[in-house]
């Protein structure tokens, strides 16, 4: 059974016809019209690209060719000139364009495989050559070229990073392990190999030392090693390390395990935002701030992820990963199975359930093969008022809460008018598709008789939540659903969400989010 493209159309039971936008030069970009640009945080470039040519499956084809073996012959897998690498995530080789390259003695990447493979959102702000890279609590900031970044507020030393073509290169070394991932250097064939793997396992009811070894594909002597147990006892809520803690992560003490934040809020700084002002709105005081972010001065950077603590939660907070819990559960093989309508199944991207069993987007399942399943548990985020939707963030929440296959009303924020689409596809944000010929004719009459890129605030309806989200209504791209005149998808994107065409953020849709929260 292909994991790859088939598997999509066996499980839609459609084969997805490929409308394409013959000429797109003549096509000029609506994003900015009818948008205020006061609002418009300044850490963004331009919405001058948009994703009209997007291929998301035809990407990972591309992008996740097959399984890495350190023991290949370099002729099969070698990098193309003595500055050029290789790089494996998770034990599949990324086909990388442009390929990385080593300068000064430090690997760098495009900076948009950081948003496709590690699942950030990624920022830049062509005037002041900044970038910036936030996934989780982690924010990560810097000017091109320049040897210091900010992680958190606090500032590191990082290895210069460069422009060649157009293209942004990053260090993945400090990228990777500021994130807590583990990196590995193959000499034999210039290959850069990076461990996702969580350093942390919370032990769940049910758990056993055996399946929790089994499921981070280690021995229970190394999970009682790393961990100093003398037996195989466990308990409910127990923290476990299942893998060796990385040297250079964003957490500066790796020495115990990630501490309880229960009481603490992530919060990102916007444009106009002062440290007395974030005191004020979550009742604390600016010499907390500072301390619990070792922060020097009052000075603060937009796009600055903050620590702060409180004992109170302020009703419109924003969204942090704390809370989120991830379990895990397994799935036997059966005939008809396929990675693609397994992650539909259970509600998590296909590149992620491919990752986490050691398979590449070539890989083949067997029937009575035992796969491993992450489940994610969202928390309910406070809402600003009745009105508005929760915040939250793609990668760590919202593509989880609205997955692949998911269908959803959604609310235009300004009008209240209503119609109902289905989450088909996409990877960098939620590509989607109106359910009926009605529902894409209400979208239709909602940007004023003609479909547009220009995006609007919107409140995304599923199982019971409300999510603050911003949509544009261009079919372009590849489509699923048949029979709703409609050829092809539009984009929904949700906070720290990027474009696919160039891994970036999208400052109008970033703004029209925060309306639909309540919180700009």
């Amino acid at each position: 059974m292909n994991l790859g493209r088939m598997g999509v159309q066996e499980q839609m039971n459609e084969t997805p016809v490929r409308e394409r936008l013959q000429d797109h030069d003549h096509l000029k970009s609506e994003n900015d019209q009818g948008q205020t640009e006061n609002d418009t945080v300044d850490w963004q470039e331009s919405d001058s690209q948009i994703d009209f040519n997007e291929d998301y499956l035809e990407k990972l084809r591309i992008e996740h060719g097959r399984l890495y073996s350190p023991d290949q012959e370099k002729k099969n897998f070698t990098a193309k000139s003595l500055t050029q690498v290789n790089v494996v995530v998770d034990g599949v080789a990324l086909n990388l364009s442009p390929r990385p390259v080593i300068e000064n003695g430090s690997t760098l990447i495009p900076i948009r495989a950081i948003s496709t493979h590690f699942g950030a959102g990624v920022w830049w702000n062509g005037e002041s050559r900044t970038v910036g890279i936030n996934k989780g609590d982690i924010s990560i900031s810097f000017i091109v070229g320049a040897n210091g970044a900010r992680v958190n507020g606090n500032q590191r030393s990082i290895p210069p990073s460069i422009i060649i073509n157009d293209f942004t290169f990053v260090p993945v070394r400090f990228i990777s392990e500021t994130f807590g991932y583990k990196v590995t250097w193959n000499e034999n064939n210039r290959t850069v190999i990076i461990d996702t793997t969580p350093e942390t396992y919370t032990v769940v009811a049910g758990d056993t030392l055996s399946g929790i070894a089994a499921m981070f594909n280690i021995t229970v002597g190394e999970v009682r090693s790393l961990n100093n147990l003398t037996s195989d006892v466990i308990r409910v809520g127990q923290t476990l390390f299942v893998r060796e803690k990385t040297g250079g992560g964003g957490n500066e003490n790796n020495s115990n395990p990630t501490p309880n934040t229960e009481n603490i809020v992530y919060y990102t700084v916007v444009s106009g935002d002062t440290l007395s002002r974030i005191a004020a709105r979550f009742n604390t005081t600016v010499e907390v701030i500072m301390s619990a972010n070792n922060l020097t001065s009052d000075r603060i950077a937009s796009n600055q992820v903050l620590k702060v603590p409180t004992t109170v939660e302020h009703e419109s907070s924003p969204p942090t990963s704390g809370g989120v819990t991830k379990t895990f559960t397994t799935h036997t093989v059966q005939s008809g199975d396929n990675a693609w309508n397994l992650s539909i199944k259970y509600g998590i991207p296909m590149l992620e359930l491919l990752q986490v069993n050691n398979l590449s987007i070539n890989s083949t399942l067997r029937i009575g093969q035992t796969l491993t399943i992450p489940v994610y548990h969202v928390p309910v985020r406070p809402v600003t008022s009745s009105r508005h939707g929760e915040l939250l963030d793609w990668w760590t929440e919202a593509r989880y809460v609205f997955p692949i296959g998911k269908d959803a009303t959604v609310t235009d924020f300004q009008s209240g008018r209503t119609f109902r689409i289905r989450h088909t596809m996409g990877g960098n944000h939620a590509d989607a598709e109106p359910l009926t010929s009605n529902d894409a004719e209400i979208m239709r009459q909602q940007w004023g008789g003609s479909f547009s890129w220009t995006p609007r605030a919107v409140i995304i309806s599923v199982d019971g939540r409300r999510l603050a989200a911003a949509m544009h209504s261009f079919p372009h791209g590849d489509h699923v659903i048949r029979n709703n005149n409609y050829a092809g998808h539009f984009c929904i994107h949700f906070l720290n969400s990027t474009r696919h065409n160039d891994g970036l953020v999208q400052a109008t849709m970033q703004n029209q989010i925060r309306v639909a929260a309540g919180v700009n």
